[in-house]
């Protein structure tokens, strides 16, 4: 593992990875789905016109293929989660999820989530979750994450300011609570390098 330019060796033991549960089946969800547990459900057109400074709690389903929050301020007090996949281009907006001790807190993608920000403020406290490709470009964006980031092809760049990613396993654990995603397969982790 290199890590602030410094090496360590990554364990080589198996650890297991819970997948998220977001809609296997859109036409017959999972009972414990975070589709089927949504408070709210947009379809892909709906959420991609929310207006500015949009704010909005609970469990909140995007159904459809491509979400987008291009260019506008959002507030999710809990989980978003999208069926397909995200995008999130913002230039100067903020966008923020907030945890909640009822509805628990992150961003659930079932295919690919792209968060691309110059400037403004990402505010993350929970699980970032992609079921394909998970990219970051933060360029001089107050980014922080409080929480955890998980993604099958993952690619996080910041310039100009750091992203700040402090685990907390309090905005993760409920997210990843294996009563609502059962299945878990098993990854093999030995090496872990990051390229500056």
């Amino acid at each position: 593992m290199t890590l602030n330019n410094s090496y360590q060796d990554a364990p080589t033991s198996t650890v297991e990875i819970i997948p998220i549960t977001i809609n296997r089946d859109p036409e017959n969800p999972e009972e414990n789905s975070w589709e089927k547990r949504a408070t709210a459900t947009y379809t892909t057109a709906a959420f991609n016109s929310l207006p500015d400074n949009t704010v909005l709690t609970g469990i909140i389903y995007v159904s459809g293929s491509n979400a987008r929050i291009i260019n506008k301020n959002l507030t999710i007090n809990g989980v978003l989660a999208a069926g397909g996949s995200l995008e999130a281009d913002l230039d100067g907006q903020s966008f923020i999820v907030n945890h909640d001790e009822t509805y628990d807190s992150g961003v659930l993608v079932n295919n690919n989530l792209t968060i691309t920000t110059e400037g403004g403020l990402v505010l993350i406290d929970g699980l970032i979750y992609s079921g394909n490709t998970l990219e970051i470009n933060s360029q001089n964006t107050d980014f922080t994450i409080n929480g955890a980031l998980a993604g099958f092809d993952a690619t996080v760049t910041a310039s100009g300011r750091p992203i700040t990613l402090n685990f907390t396993a309090a905005n993760v654990d409920p997210v990843i609570n294996p009563e609502y995603n059962p299945d878990s397969p098993l990854i093999q982790i030995d090496h872990w390098e990051e390229q500056y």
